[in-house]
């Protein structure tokens, strides 16, 4: 009977828990859909500048600049490789300001991470409420205290950012969707995995592609130490796509697919064609038809505070 009641006792506390993660996480995603339409409603212009690092990481600082004079200013990395990572997560945390559950993010980002949340917050919070309209120096953000990051690398990709070309004219994909993968299995006998492909979405233009491929051991060829000459083709042939599809302005993917680029000859056509018809697709449902509006907002540029 004790036995009984124990088991009882822990099934109503999992239930409970269940719940309590279930309606967290709808409050979460319902605070997040008004912050989003709450921006939606203003039209803004968009300046940025991405860094790509190693392992898959790419570093943006964006500039939402609003029609009132005022910009919303974001700086945050995303990763394009992994779709989880170990200490990458939302955290939910109770009245005493204790963790008690961790949600799993869309993507791996710097703003979900244990090391660098922090610092997002403090980067973000001090661009918002200094507003810089043009380029800075290390003595214009020497209050700010960061614990991993480096604060010329921050001040050098703001510098180049504020420098970049306005975007007033919104591309045709709905940017507040800012990262997509897909993913194609492999029907070489000698070359057992998937394709990867990821991107991201800047308004409404994409402004990153990423493909690697990954074996059945879950050991990603670009990260193999000692590749043969024919992963070292197949490396090169993945990296003249991205070139071949941002190059094309993300227009022209059936060029791609034709496959009459000799550079990457190293790749199955039919693979290929597959990981480029499912790109396509997931392209197609994130498309808006009301194109060419400089007045057109979408994206939800809400930063960590």
């Amino acid at each position: 009977m004790k036995k009984l009641k124990q088991k009882r006792k822990i099934i109503i506390f999992g239930v409970a828990l269940i719940m309590l993660v279930t309606t967290v996480s709808g409050l979460i995603l319902t605070k997040a859909k008004a912050e989003e339409t709450k921006y939606e409603e203003e039209s803004y212009t968009l300046k940025y500048a991405y860094n790509a690092r190693d392992d898959g990481w790419y570093d943006a600082f964006k500039i939402y600049i609003k029609n009132d004079g005022n910009s919303v200013y974001n700086f945050n990395g995303y990763n394009l490789k992994y779709d989880k990572l170990d200490g990458y997560y939302i955290p939910v945390i109770d009245e005493h300001g204790n963790i008690v559950y961790k949600i799993d993010p869309p993507s791996p980002t710097l703003a979900y991470s244990d090391d660098y949340r922090d610092d997002i917050k403090s980067i973000n919070n001090l661009f918002n409420e200094k507003q810089f309209k043009s380029k800075i120096s290390f003595d214009d953000i020497k209050d700010l205290n960061l614990t991993k990051l480096d604060k010329n690398y921050i001040v050098n990709l703001f510098n180049k950012a504020i420098e970049s070309e306005e975007l007033t004219e919104k591309g045709e994909y709905i940017d507040n969707i800012v990262y997509g993968r897909v993913e194609s299995e492999s029907t070489d006998s000698n070359l057992k995995g998937n394709y990867i492909l990821t991107y991201t979405i800047d308004y409404g233009y994409i402004s990153n592609i990423y493909i690697d491929f990954e074996n059945t051991n879950g050991e990603y060829i670009s990260s193999k130490k000692g590749k043969n000459s024919k992963e070292q083709n197949l490396m090169a042939s993945l990296d003249n796509v991205e070139k071949e599809i941002l190059n094309n302005n993300q227009q022209n993917l059936s060029k791609v697919k034709e496959f009459n680029n000799n550079e990457y000859n190293s790749l199955n056509k039919k693979d290929l064609q597959t990981l480029i018809t499912k790109f396509e697709e997931k392209l197609n449902t994130t498309k808006t038809y009301e194109t060419g509006n400089s007045n057109q907002s979408g994206s939800n540029f809400v930063y960590e505070k």
